[in-house]
């Protein structure tokens, strides 16, 4: 089972596209928090919560709600606007590059299965769904009077045919022995050994549901990807080359559930993330909501701006350091738990990251509840880690290169934490030179082994650990190949076999409860924070929230006209 997930990663990695689904979590705003990539906090588990960033103050933490997120009083006799401008900070239209042509954030076409707010899957077209006691055969019911914008019927063949089309892709089930129509609305999935974890496998982009009349379109140089979503693709302009520039999408009339309160939605995609905010403040933009379309380090500008409502939501994202364990001095676990030890995660978080994160105290995400293990810790002791490096290093002083790539020390805070990691670590005998580089440069030396520790963040999207566990921590996982980590580890590769496989999920947790303590233990990577994505409206726009998958509420976003 080794092998299952890398094509999934690797296509993960290098698109990093992201989210949509049908319903979207709405809840109250508890104190801000934080996640992108799979990490969590032991005490006070919190599902994605929205919160608003206020008044300027010295960093992002010390912020609290403001009174204009209130909803206009019946009084005041609003005049609601028919369109809403929205940047996401990335192309939203791929055209024939990618199988379901938009990104699943325009809500026009939806998915089978969508996750919650605990990360758990849920249905979103379908109507339910059971396994076998082997749970290899998983029978899908559809929901029933489902319609594509084209006015094709979603049944079950229609439902087969965009699963055979995802298995060209790499989110392909590598277990899979065939599909099967049942009936009109209901469909099989037969696979040749137990998979558990099915329903996961097929969340968001890997069950979106697209009209059979979107695939025959080959010859068109503007595929229309006809959903079943809330809003259709109308039109899309092109500028200097680029697509994605100006995507106008329509309310669907005949959409099957709640209708949304705005009439159109026109998706821009400003390049500079500096234009992007200006854009934002003259009012020429609504919004900025997607992930990485605003970082906490570009936000400064915006706290201060009374017409400018500051947001974050809960992402299940975690940032790690990650070590290359093969080679000195960090060949020797003690000094890795040394390392781990001698940083002051909650620090961190503090000064680097102006209070928008949350400490990655254990190993995957807080969001993901009924899988995390809050004995799987990081400890932080300075004194212990002190004493652990002078056994290993015997009081001689040691070299190691941190390696940072640019736009991620700019944007995640990497450049600081990374300041924060070689004046902690100086204390135990390492001299570290941090080296920045660009994105090609940073993978290069990460393959050829000129680095000794670097910093990445990835993010849960399944809501199982199996796949994200499986590519940091396995021998052949995505991120311990490609990053030269060259983790091994028998006992890890034995437990993941078994989790894979498992039908009992009380002991597929103990399993992964296990190898979330044995990665604690000999530090392979560790975690560094749990980010906490960041969004912006214009304060006469309402309703307006991103869900743990960066999905945006576009079912329920209005705006007041002025």
């Amino acid at each position: 089972m080794g092998n299952r997930y890398t094509c999934a990663l690797i296509f993960f990695l290098f698109s990093l596209l992201f989210i949509v689904g049908c319903s979207t979590p709405t809840t109250e705003s508890p104190p801000m928090t934080a996640t992108k990539e799979g990490a969590v906090v032991e005490e006070n588990i919190e599902k994605p919560t929205e919160t608003q960033i206020e008044e300027p103050t010295e960093d992002f933490s010390e912020s609290s709600g403001k009174e204009s997120q209130d909803e206009p009083t019946e009084e005041s006799e609003p005049e609601y606007a028919k369109e809403i401008v929205i940047d996401a900070g990335h192309d939203m239209y791929f055209g024939h590059k990618q199988w379901h042509i938009i990104h699943g954030s325009t809500h026009v076409w939806e998915p089978l299965i969508y996750l919650d707010e605990s990360l758990n899957p849920q249905p979103c077209l379908v109507e339910s769904w059971d396994a076998n006691e082997e749970m290899t055969e998983w029978r899908f019911q559809l929901k029933d009077n489902i319609i594509f914008h084209d006015g094709t019927p979603l049944d079950a063949k229609v439902a087969v045919e965009n699963l055979k089309e995802i298995q060209e892709t790499p989110w392909s089930l590598d277990n899979l022995d065939r599909m099967e129509v049942v009936d009109s609305q209901t469909f099989t999935i037969y696979l040749r050994e137990s998979t558990p974890d099915l329903p996961t496998l097929l969340i968001y982009d890997r069950s979106a549901m697209l009209s059979p009349g979107t695939r025959d379109q080959e010859n068109m140089d503007v595929p229309v990807p006809y959903g079943t979503g809330p809003f259709k693709f109308k039109s899309i302009e092109y500028k200097e080359g680029k697509r994605g520039e100006h995507i106008v999408l329509e309310r669907n009339p005949d959409y099957w559930g709640d209708s949304p309160k705005v009439e159109r939605i026109i998706y821009r995609h400003i390049f500079n993330p500096s234009a992007r905010i200006q854009a934002l403040k003259t009012g020429e933009i609504d919004a900025i909501a997607g992930m990485d379309a605003l970082h906490f380090s570009a936000s400064k500008s915006l706290i201060s701006d009374e017409n400018i409502r500051l947001l974050t939501i809960d992402v299940p994202t975690t940032h790690y350091l990650f070590f290359n364990n093969d080679k000195p001095p960090f060949d020797n676990q003690a000094l890795r738990q040394a390392v781990s030890m001698a940083i002051d995660r909650e620090m961190i978080v503090d000064e680097a990251l102006k209070g928008i994160g949350v400490p990655g105290t254990s190993l995957i995400t807080q969001l993901a509840e009924k899988w995390v293990n809050p004995k799987a810790s990081p400890t932080y002791n300075p004194e212990e880690a002190q004493a652990i490096a002078a056994s290993v290093l015997g009081g001689e002083r040691v070299q190691a290169t941190f390696l940072v790539r640019d736009l991620l020390g700019q944007f995640n805070g990497y450049n600081e934490i990374a300041q924060i990691v070689q004046v902690e670590l100086a204390k135990l005998g390492i001299d570290v030179e941090i080296k920045n580089v660009e994105r090609e440069m940073w993978f290069e030396m990460l393959a050829n082994d000129e680095y000794h520790i670097s910093m990445y963040g990835t993010t849960m999207s399944t809501g199982d650990p199996h796949n994200f566990l499986s590519s940091w921590a396995q021998s052949e996982g995505l991120f311990n190949q490609m990053f030269s980590i060259s983790y091994e580890s028998e006992k890890i590769q034995s437990l993941m076999d078994q989790a894979a496989s498992e039908l009992d999920q009380n002991t597929r947790k103990e399993i992964y409860d296990e190898i979330q303590t044995v990665l604690i233990d000999e530090t392979p990577f560790t975690p560094i924070y749990h980010e906490v994505g960041i969004y912006a409206t214009q304060d006469n726009v309402f309703d307006l929230t991103l869900d743990a998958l960066y999905r945006p509420s576009l079912d329920t976003v209005y705006k007041i006209e002025e």
